[in-house]
Order: C-alpha cells, then sequence, then structure tokens
C-alpha cells in the first residue's frame, strides 16, 4: 500500500512537471508570435515547443532572413534602411529580442529540467517496478508466513488445550488425595486429641497416687531411721556384752588353768606320802573347785541368757517390722508407676539386709564362741 501511494504521488509530481514544461511551451510560441508580428510575416519562424531548441531557433532566424535577401535585395535593403530608420521600432526590437534571448534560455532550462524530470520518471517507473515485485514477494512471504503462524498457532493452541485438560486432572486426583490425607490427619489429630486427655486424666491420677506414695515413703524412711537407731543400740549393747562375756569367760579360763594346775600339784602330792591334813586340804580344794565350776557354768547360763534375750528381742523387731505393722508392698499394692515399684524394691532390699545381718549376727556369735557350749556341758557332767 506505501508502494502505491508512493507511485500516485511519483506520477501527480510527473503530470504537475509535464503541464509546467506544456506552459512554458505556450509562452515560447506566444513569444515567436510576438517576434513574428511586427514583420508582417507569416509562420515560417513560429517553432514547435516539443522539439524546437535555442539553437534550431537561430538557425531557422538566419534561414528565413537568408531566404529573403535571395528573394529579393533591394526591397529587403529598402525595408532595412526604412527599418534602420525607425529609431523606435529598432529599440523595440532589440527589447524584444532581448525579451527572446531570455525567453530561449529560460526554455532551455525547462527543456533540460523536462528531460531530467524524464530520466527521473524513467527511474521511479524502474525502482516502483523493482518495488512491486518486491512488495509481490513480500505479500507472498507474509501469506506463507500467516499461513505457518496459523498453523503453529493451531497446533499450540491444541497442545495448550491437552495441557490444560491434563493439568485439571491432575489437579483433581491431586486435590483428592490431599482431601484424603486431610481427613486422615484429621481422625489421627482426634485420636491424638482423645490420647492426651487421657494421659492427662492417667497423669493426674499417678500424680496424686505418687503424692500419697511419697508421703508414704517419708513415713517408711522416718520409721527405718528409728530402726536404725534401734539397731546401732542394739550392736553397741551386743558388742559390749560380747566385751564382757569375754572378759569374765577369759577370767573364767584362767581360773580354771590356776585350778587345773593345783589340781595337778594336789595330785602329785597325793601320789606321794599320804596324811590326814593333806586330804583335808584336798577335800576344801575340790570343794573351791566345785564352787568354781558352778560359778562358771552361772555367768554361762546368763551369758547364754543375755545372748537368747538379746536374738530374741532382734528377732522380735525383724518380725514386727516384717509382719505386725503394715507393710510397705501392702501400702503400695495399688500403684502402677515404675516410681512405686523402685520404692517397694528399696524396702525389700532394706528388709532383706537387716535379716541378712541378724543372721551374721548369730552365726558370728555360734562361729567365734563355740566354747559356751562347751562349759555348758561341762557343767553339766561335772555333777554326775
Amino acid at each position: 500500500m506505501t508502494n502505491c501511494k508512493w507511485r500516485s504521488s511519483g506520477g501527480a509530481e510527473d503530470e504537475a512537471g509535464e503541464d509546467e514544461i506544456h506552459q512554458n511551451h505556450g509562452d515560447i510560441v506566444i513569444m515567436t508570435d510576438v517576434y513574428e508580428s511586427p514583420a508582417r510575416e507569416d509562420s515560417p519562424m513560429r517553432l514547435q515547443g516539443s522539439s524546437a531548441s535555442s539553437a534550431s531557433v537561430a538557425s531557422r532566424l538566419y534561414g528565413t532572413r537568408s531566404r529573403r535577401d535571395s528573394l529579393g535585395g533591394s526591397s529587403s535593403e529598402s525595408d532595412l534602411i526604412a527599418f534602420g530608420g525607425d529609431q523606435d521600432t529598432l529599440n523595440d526590437f532589440s527589447s524584444q529580442m532581448n525579451q527572446f534571448n531570455t525567453f530561449t534560455k529560460r526554455y532551455s532550462e525547462l527543456e533540460e529540467r523536462n528531460m531530467s524530470l524524464s530520466d527521473e520518471k524513467t527511474r521511479l517507473k524502474t525502482e516502483n517496478s523493482v518495488l512491486k515485485e518486491r512488495m509481490h514477494n513480500l505479500e507472498e512471504q507474509l501469506t506463507d508466513n500467516e499461513d505457518r503462524f496459523k498453523q503453529l498457532l493451531n497446533d499450540e493452541k491444541t497442545r495448550g488445550t491437552e495441557s490444560i485438560s491434563r493439568l485439571k486432572r491432575e489437579k483433581e486426583l491431586e486435590t483428592e488425595s490431599w482431601n484424603l490425607k486431610y481427613q486422615m490427619l484429621e481422625k489421627d489429630l482426634n485420636a491424638a486429641k482423645k490420647d492426651v486427655e487421657r494421659s492427662n486424666e492417667e497423669t493426674k491420677r499417678v500424680r496424686n497416687e505418687l503424692e500419697k506414695t511419697e508421703n508414704k515413703l517419708e513415713e517408711a524412711q522416718l520409721l527405718i531411721e528409728g530402726m536404725e537407731d534401734e539397731r546401732i543400740q542394739l550392736e553397741r549393747q551386743f558388742k559390749k556384752f560380747k566385751e564382757e562375756a569375754q572378759q569374765d569367760i577369759d577370767s573364767s579360763s584362767e581360773m580354771v588353768e590356776v585350778l587345773a594346775m593345783e589340781t595337778e600339784e594336789l595330785r602329785r602330792k597325793v601320789d606321794g606320802p599320804r596324811s590326814g591334813s593333806m586330804s583335808e586340804h584336798i577335800g576344801d580344794m575340790h570343794e573351791e573347785m566345785d564352787a568354781l565350776k558352778a560359778k562358771v557354768a552361772e555367768l554361762m547360763r546368763e551369758k547364754e541368757e543375755m545372748a537368747d534375750q538379746l536374738l530374741a528381742t532382734s528377732v522380735e523387731r525383724g518380725r514386727s517390722l516384717i509382719a505386725d505393722t503394715p507393710s510397705l508392698a501392702d501400702e503400695l499394692a495399688g500403684g502402677d508407676s515404675s516410681q512405686l515399684l523402685d520404692a517397694l524394691r528399696e524396702q525389700e532390699i532394706c528388709n532383706q539386709k537387716l535379716r541378712v545381718y541378724i543372721n551374721g549376727i548369730l552365726m558370728r556369735v555360734i562361729e567365734r564362741h563355740p566354747e559356751i557350749l562347751e562349759i555348758g556341758e561341762e557343767g553339766e557332767s561335772s555333777p554326775s
């Protein structure tokens, strides 16, 4: 469209140039008529604008004048004399000649301009044809590109529609899966909330039981501390009694040894010469030995009684700890937490240690002082 408009505008310019050339040509023809009118001659001097130039006009003027000279010399000379005599006519002729030269020059310029415009018109026509051809090629390329792009657009639309439908399906499936997951998570959350509530209730119950158990444990610890103090006192009493008994045993053993030595001496003396005084002395010694043995037997009995009393007291204390008072295991039977079980185990361990301690005391008494039984047997056999 742009090329067509440009060509139409170029054609208008060419037509305007041609109109100007024809107008200028008409002016030149009018001027030739003006030059011919003073001479009162016919149209052989008239120039045709389409084929005349300044040189052709001059040659025609010269040829016309020469023909006139050849046709009639006398009349020409008389005309020239008559013409030369008229000064005004000569001045008018010279001014017209100057105007003629000016118009001739202008005509030459216009003719050159017309030629240049013709060349320009030819060049523009050539360029116009080239541009038309190029425009046709571009239109064909545009048509091909439009067809190709339409096909590509249709393909892209088809792919886009397929992609959108696929994405919609995927989105629907994903939405369904997320809804199912949400429902499952909601169920799990409700179950977890219920578990938390149950756990809180269980925790409160266990805390209450734990507080009760701690109170009972504190009471049991106080009881154990009191029993430990009693045990320490019993150990001190037992050590004191043991030391006293050992001293008595040592002193009794020394007395027995002394008596045995005296008895041996008396026997040796008895085996020698006997007399009445010696027999009396031996009788006294036997009586004294019997008295000492009776005293040792009495001391051993007292020792055994004291040991039995100590053992009975220890056993009674242990039994009262195990059986008489409500045991810690019975008090904590309702507990189900690990702390309650730990407290029960600690109490059982403490009871076992107490039993082992009491049994150890009895075993040490039996192992370290078996002479208590031997002395008791000697005391029983001596009266016989």
